[in-house]
This record gives structure tokens, sequence and C-alpha cells, in this order.
């Protein structure tokens, strides 16, 4: 990617930002209505995208700085230390101490960026060892929950932040495709819409596993997936690959096994719905109804009950 195309990106996605943190302060100002409610939203999402696009571009940047690769390799040990101990103590904190707790949630999301940027832009971008645990332990936790083995946590904590991370991971990773792949157009481009839409995906599937509602945003992702998949299948013998060189393939087998993971998730969704609603979703328990009603007590000989 040319210098000048670089700068353009820098320049709009910190102009959006900018844009977007005072659309957000505007409209905590005004009265609140719906209608600006789904308006704070909107900005709220481009605001965590631009700023996200800022953190990659910088991260590329300076990919190769020794102090980078090292704070963000000590951060990927550090990060389930706090996130555990924090998750143990959180009932212990005193409501006037509420500033440690806004502290130690800073310290996590600044250590997630940091595991992001280790793993999916400083590390080869060829391996995979990476997004396999992640996808495994997204599997791992899936199961956990399905048979309930009385951890809130799993639930809380590990379903929820294993999918944010890819999500969040993969779309990263597109954009470093974007930057940094040289001499195939081809793998660039398809890198980089995969990832997105994987990233999609993944937020839609997050979604779906806290029972909401999202039928039209489902066929927002799984069409275009379905026929970028059949674009690539049909065009791949036709681009070269056989020509393309080890870190290019091995590129591409990562992207492919995670858009195929969701995926299928998502066809499960629609071939196998109730045996879906069984895996994925949370198992509610029915409290049972005694259908205990209060009654009037009746006077007797004139005498009123206390």
């Amino acid at each position: 990617m040319s210098e000048s195309v670089r700068k353009w990106m820098l320049w709009g996605n910190l102009i959006t930002l900018i844009i977007a943190v005072a659309g957000l302060i505007y409209l905590s100002i005004i009265t609140y209505t719906r209608i600006i409610g789904d308006y704070q939203i909107i900005c709220l999402i481009v605001l965590i995208l631009a700023g996200l696009n800022l953190i990659i571009m910088f991260s590329i940047r300076y990919h190769d700085r020794k102090w980078l690769i090292r704070i963000s390799k000590n951060s990927v040990y550090l990060l389930p230390v706090v996130s555990i101990v924090f998750y143990f103590l959180f009932d212990l904190i005193d409501s006037s101490a509420i500033w440690i707790g806004i502290f130690v949630v800073c310290l996590i999301i600044i250590l997630i960026l940091l595991d992001l940027i280790y793993i999916f832009i400083l590390r080869e971008a060829g391996d995979i060892k990476g997004i396999l645990v992640l996808l495994i332990f997204i599997v791992i936790s899936i199961v956990m929950q399905r048979f309930d083995f009385s951890l809130s946590a799993i639930e809380d904590l590990f379903l929820p932040g294993f999918v944010v991370l890819t999500a969040a991971g993969m779309y990263m990773f597109g954009l470093r495709c974007l930057f940094m792949v040289e001499k195939n157009g081809y793998l660039k481009s398809v890198a980089f819409l995969a990832c997105t839409l994987t990233a999609f995906g993944s937020f839609l599937f997050l979604l779906r596993t806290q029972g909401e509602t999202i039928d039209i945003l489902e066929l927002v992702y799984i069409v275009p997936a379905f026929l970028l998949t059949m674009i690539v299948l049909l065009s791949l013998p036709i681009s070269g690959y056989i020509h393309w060189s080890l870190l290019h393939k091995r590129i591409l087998k990562k992207i492919v096994y995670t858009s195929v993971f969701f995926l299928l998730i998502f066809s499960f969704r629609y071939l196998y719905p109730d045996f879906f609603k069984q895996i994925v979703l949370k198992q509610e328990k029915e409290i049972p109804e005694f259908n205990l009603n209060d009654y009037k007590i009746p006077d007797k000989n004139g005498l009123e009950p206390d």
C-alpha cells in the first residue's frame, strides 16, 4: 500500500474518531429518546472502529520495535492473571473504592489490545497457533456452558470474551493483510473481505448466544460469506495459487479455518435449529411455581386480625 493511501486512512480515521466523540458528547447532553439512544450506539460503534483502526495502523508502523514486541508478549501472560484475580475479588470491592474497579477494567482492556496486537500483527502472518487456541477455547466454553459446571464465569466471561477476542483479532489481521501483503492483490482483497465478514459473524454469534433475535443481520452475514466462499473456490485455481509463496498459502489457510468455523456454526443454525439451540443458547432452569396466593383472614366474632 502506497504511503499516500496510508496517510489518507490515518487522517480519515482520526477525523472520524473526533466526529464520533463530539457526537456522543452532544447526544448525551440533549433530551434522551429512543432515536437518540440508537444514534448513541451508532456513534459508539464508529468510535470503537476508528480507534481500533488507529491502533492497528500504529502497531503496523512500529511492528519491528523491540519494546512493542516485549510489552505485548508479556501481556499475554499477564492478562489471565489479572482477569481471574479481578473476577474473584469483584464482589469484595467497596462501593467507595469504585475507582479501583475502573482502573482494573481499563488495565484489562489495554492488556487485551496488547494481546491482540501480539497475536495478529506482530507474530508471523502465517502463524496459526493463536487463532486455533481461541477457536478451541470457544468450543470448550460452549461445551462447559451446555453441561453446566455451576461456574457463572463460563457464561459471564469465558465464551463472550473468547468470541470478542476472535472477532477483533480477525478484523485486525484483515487490515494487516491489506497493509502488509505485497505482490498479491488477490490474497489482499480476499483476506480483508473474509476477515471483516468473519469478525461480523463472530459478533453475531455472540449476540445469538445471549438470546438476541438477529435474523436479518444473520442473513446480512451468511449470504455474502457464502458467496465469497464460492467465488474463492471457483477463482482460486486460476489465481496462480500454485506459484504463491509459502507465507501467502499459510495466510490463506489461517483465514479459511476461521471463516469456515463460523460459517459452519451458522449453517447448523439453519439446518439443525433445535440442535443449535441446545448446544449454543443458555440453558435456563425453570423455577417451579407453587401457586401460593395471599388470602383474607375471615372476621370471626368481630375480632379483627392484628
